[in-house]
């Protein structure tokens, strides 16, 4: 809402012209809204698996960046508030709508979807796995960043 007030546009048009094109989205997305119309930052958006590693390259290259955006992502990406109520139980941390410091992986942060959706990106590496699922646990998609992220 507040794009939408200093931009004079809807998030999803903001979004689609200022992140969604740099990312190079290239197939159709859904975005849902709330019953005022407003579209999710953090939520409801559909994209082909395809697309998502897009966001995820994107979102690791943009996090080297000494800019606003690089400097965000890192502080993202980094522990903010402890996870003490053990909401996923795998992540000792969150950042900005990201889970941090998970014991099995960690030099990881990840994005995690309802039903078994995921980003996972390795700081060190580089490497990001985005994982497409309705019913895989955190636990196995951590397990398959972690093994991905140790192959050379």
């Amino acid at each position: 809402m507040v794009l939408s007030r200093v931009y004079g546009t809807s998030f999803r048009e903001w979004q689609s012209s200022k992140f969604f094109e740099k990312v190079g989205v290239a197939n159709y997305r859904v975005q849902g809204t709330d019953r005022f119309g407003n579209a999710g930052a953090d939520s409801n958006t559909r994209l082909t698996l395809m697309d998502w590693a897009r966001v995820a390259a994107y979102i690791q290259e943009s996090r080297r960046e000494p800019d606003c955006y690089g400097k965000f992502l890192r502080d993202a990406s980094t522990k903010q508030i402890s996870n003490t109520k053990r909401f996923i139980s795998e992540f000792d941390g969150y950042g900005y709508f990201l889970w941090t410091d998970a014991s099995r992986l960690p030099d990881a942060y990840a994005a995690l979807g309802h039903g078994g959706q995921a980003i996972i990106w390795h700081k060190e590496s580089g490497r990001y796995v985005v994982i497409f699922g309705n019913s895989i646990s955190v636990g196995d998609a951590l397990e398959i960043a972690r093994i991905w992220f140790s192959v050379l």
